[in-house]
């Protein structure tokens, strides 16, 4: 809750209150990897990973390190070398976590996304609710902060873009099993498409459509049921948007009924700018970039980062641990998808294991896409729900 965490940390924005859950989360994720049997798990698994994964991993440490060692402030390059090494083992941690629990830990982890997603509904509704019934804070209805915990609004697309493809798992187990609790999650379902829709990033949206297109093309009438699940509450989200936010302001005579609508202008936000700007330091040090966190060091009015992951490695990591990256990456998907198909994937109603492995697979992809147009590499929850993702689907393959 976002007044308990300024209640907490006074004086901080709420960007950094989750930079210090976020660094507080991979402290004990250290503290567990001390514990020898969490070790010996943690170890197994990491050497499950084939010879060839293991050497690139080795080598983009290596490489990083000279990075941050070739960079004009080492000591700022270091911490976020160091950030994305701790990210990696809390990836380690949670895949042998979940090779101990197998399928109790993916209801937990489950568990733990829906919850977070049904306490920010109540309160955003709460907030929502205070914002309709005070004129003056009504004002502030399309405003970065309408959000309440998200400093910008984009910083809640990318959390619920990790998010989205698990929210209909609950609809679909329960949909044999009890209709009111299916109802109830697929009514959480629908409001949470509202509030993308209400949010307005296309980048979200571009990257959704490519991924229910790929999810179809890869998974077919295994990934049916999903994808009709995710359609229906995407259809009624629209309604909910229309009827709980969209008609009661356009009452408001202060209310630019065009605002939420702008933001599907092509306008680019100043990304060019960025992209541009990435461009030329990539010219300037090609092998090993400027540095871990130093797109940063050269502040302009548009961004700190060029909201395009390929490019903010290039730029900061350098050529050679970029296609390290990439090359691992592809390795990765490549292999999921051929141990994980229409052809192997077991579509039984009344199971959900496959649900979990198409929704893993399209948190994963839309994530992806939409981090070449969005800071979701950047963004301390969208990083944990990374971490998250990456580790439990290297557990479950």
């Amino acid at each position: 809750n976002f007044h308990l965490s300024t209640w907490l940390a006074p004086g901080h924005s709420l960007y950094d209150i989750k930079r210090f859950a976020q660094v507080g989360l991979l402290v004990l994720c250290g503290l567990l990897l001390l514990i020898s049997i969490q070790r010996r798990l943690s170890l197994y698994c990491f050497r499950q990973l084939p010879n060839f994964a293991k050497i690139a991993m080795g080598l983009i440490v290596s490489l990083g390190l000279v990075s941050v060692l070739l960079a004009q402030m080492p000591q700022h390059a270091l911490l976020e070398y160091s950030l994305f090494l701790a990210l990696g083992f809390l990836s380690v941690d949670l895949m042998a976590i979940r090779q101990r629990y197998h399928q109790s830990a993916d209801t937990v982890l489950l568990i733990c996304i829906l919850l977070s997603i049904a306490i920010y509904t109540v309160t955003f509704i709460t907030v929502y609710i205070q914002i309709l019934f005070d004129p003056i804070t009504s004002l502030t209805l399309f405003n970065d902060n309408f959000f309440p915990g998200f400093v910008n609004i984009r910083f809640f697309a990318q959390y619920q873009i990790w998010t989205m493809p698990f929210i209909v798992i609950p609809i679909l187990y329960f949909f044999h099993r009890s209709k009111l609790l299916s109802g109830l999650f697929f009514i959480l379902a629908s409001f949470w498409w509202s509030l993308a829709i209400l949010n307005g990033a296309r980048g979200f949206f571009v990257a959704m459509l490519i991924m229910v297109f790929l999810i179809a093309l890869i998974f077919r009438r295994q990934a049916k049921s999903w994808l009709i699940a995710q359609g229906l509450t995407f259809s009624v989200g629209i309604l909910f948007y229309y009827f709980i936010f969209y008609l009661p302001m356009s009452y408001d005579p202060s209310y630019d009924s065009t605002a939420i609508f702008s933001r599907l202008s092509g306008d680019s936000s100043g990304r060019f700018a960025l992209w541009m700007r990435a461009i030329s330091h990539i010219k300037e040090k090609l092998w090993f970039g400027l540095g871990p966190l130093h797109f940063a060091a050269y502040p302009d009015r548009f961004g700190a980062h060029p909201h395009n992951s390929v490019l903010q490695f290039l730029v900061e990591w350098g050529l050679l641990t970029t296609i390290l990256i990439l090359g691992l990456f592809l390795w990765g998907m490549v292999s999921w998808f051929k141990r994980f198909n229409h052809l192997s994937v077991n579509n039984n109603k009344l199971s959900v294991q496959h649900h979990y492995i198409v929704a893993l697979s399209a948190s994963l992809i839309a994530s992806v896409i939409y981090s070449l147009f969005s800071g979701v590499i950047v963004t301390p929850i969208s990083q944990i729900m990374a971490a998250m993702i990456i580790g439990w689907m290297l557990s479950i393959y």
